[in-house]
């Protein structure tokens, strides 16, 4: 490895859970922790750019299916990364799912032989985006730059809105 190359180091570890009860109600569940560091051209001279992206934190889901037919599920992200300032560095990202899955359903499965999988499924949560205007570290920016953000934050407190230097979206399918 040479002085001005790039290095990742990730860890990651799960726990999984999968039972069956009474041949009818499935059960699943997953946790996962995971932690990154990547370090970008080392040793380049360049300050910012020597040190590591560091991200971690927790994965979650728990799922139930009822007869192979009625779905739901929860996740959960609860995920950290290092663009952010102390006390802001962390936020909880749920979702959640529901399905039904049509072509198991005795008035579509005897009468329909051509169609194997008809599913319809509703899903929604929150995702979060640390890659905020290209830069890192954000909250530490000087002149026109930060009057920018500060100027935005302020538009965001102003509708209620804790968004910046933190970026929540909601997202429905």
């Amino acid at each position: 490895m040479s002085a001005n190359s790039n290095r990742r180091m990730q860890l990651e570890s799960y726990l999984n859970y999968n039972r069956v009860f009474g041949g009818k109600h499935d059960v699943s569940a997953m946790l996962l922790y995971q932690q990154q560091s990547y370090f970008d051209a080392v040793g380049s001279g360049n300050a910012i750019g020597g040190l590591p992206y560091k991200y971690n934190g927790y994965i979650g889901r728990v799922a139930y299916a009822y007869k192979s037919k009625y779905f739901t599920e929860f996740n959960f992200g609860y995920n950290g990364s290092e663009n952010f300032p102390e006390g802001r560095r962390y936020d909880f990202f749920p979702s959640f799912s529901l399905a039904w899955v049509l072509s198991e359903e005795d008035f579509l499965r005897d009468r329909v032989s051509a169609l194997n999988l008809l599913k319809l499924r509703a899903s929604g949560g929150l995702v979060g985006n640390d890659k905020i205007g290209g830069r890192r570290f954000l909250y530490q920016s000087t002149g026109r730059w930060a009057q920018l953000v500060i100027r935005l934050a302020a538009t965001a407190m102003a509708f209620g809105l804790a968004v910046l230097p933190k970026i929540r979206t909601a997202i429905w399918t």
